[in-house]
């Protein structure tokens, strides 16, 4: 029996090693054609645990695109954000303020439609620099096509180091970023894509900060989007389920801004001024 779990693991390995990996200009190609063409308005139930207790609220998403989107929330974090241009805007008490997008919001992962957002966003998370992400090393290779006898030339790819082959939740996965050092506590930012359906399943902050996401559906417009995230960070955890994914014809920022309301408390806080 013994035998028969290291031969398999060693199998599974080799297979592993040698599984294809595309180009990071193709994963990110397939990523920017999976995050929808439409606007969309997205329902999520949220619950936040920490030691201070577990709270619940819904959050109601209108997305133009990322630099044109605003969020609602109800129940025990009340208020709304509007984000335009890079910027997010909210009232806190009393007071409006403008920040800049923080670089653990997570959501963006789920909307970047083209190459160049998702370029802006991996290097402010410092995952990886775009120079070096999206350089292509190909040469050409004489081979023999299965069944001639002649020697064709074909394209050869060879993989960028900052690209591999990776598991999350049992499933086949491409890793973006430079792998963590063994043995290290300090894990580096990274950002895990389904091989299979193009869509990201895990993402890796510099904090330490973790989004899963799973049981991906296809919407209108070529959407794809989890049925189901879990965010894991120092001081907590919060499960945010997909309730509705609808689509709208016209986006128009909410003229007025209701309060956020956090009731004190410091867990609402952090979500607030971190992922949101």
């Amino acid at each position: 029996m013994k035998f028969l779990i290291i031969f398999a693991s060693i199998t599974f390995s080799a297979l592993f090693a040698n599984a294809h990996v595309p180009s990071a200009n193709y994963i990110f190609k397939r990523l920017a054609e999976n995050s929808g063409e439409k606007n969309y308005r997205i329902e999520s139930e949220v619950e936040l645990r920490s030691k201070e207790g577990s709270y619940r609220f819904t959050e109601v998403w209108n997305i133009n695109n990322i630099y044109s989107m605003n969020v609602s929330f109800k129940g025990d974090l009340n208020g709304a954000i509007v984000y335009t241009k890079g910027q997010r805007q909210f009232v806190l008490g009393g007071k409006t303020q403008r920040q800049k997008y923080s670089e653990e919001f997570f959501e963006l992962v789920f909307h970047n439609r083209s190459r160049e957002t998702w370029s802006r966003f991996l290097e402010m998370t410092g995952i990886a620099k775009p120079s070096e992400l999206f350089v292509e090393e190909v040469k050409l290779e004489k081979v023999r096509e299965p069944g001639k006898k002649e020697l064709t030339l074909k394209t050869v790819y060879t993989p960028n180091s900052l690209v591999r082959p990776s598991r999350q939740l049992g499933i086949l996965n491409l890793a973006i970023g430079t792998p963590s050092e063994g043995g290290s506590s300090q894990l580096k930012p990274q950002l895990w894509v389904d091989q299979e359906q193009f869509v990201i399943s895990k993402i890796r902050f510099r904090s330490g900060a973790e989004v899963e996401a799973k049981g991906y559906q296809v919407f209108a417009g070529k959407f794809q989007y989890p049925s189901l995230k879990t965010l894991r960070f120092e001081d907590g955890e919060a499960s945010l389920k997909t309730t509705s994914v609808a689509t709208f014809e016209k986006y128009e920022e909410p003229k007025d801004l209701s309060p956020i309301d956090t009731k004190d408390s410091h867990i609402l806080n952090e979500y607030i001024k971190r992922f949101r």
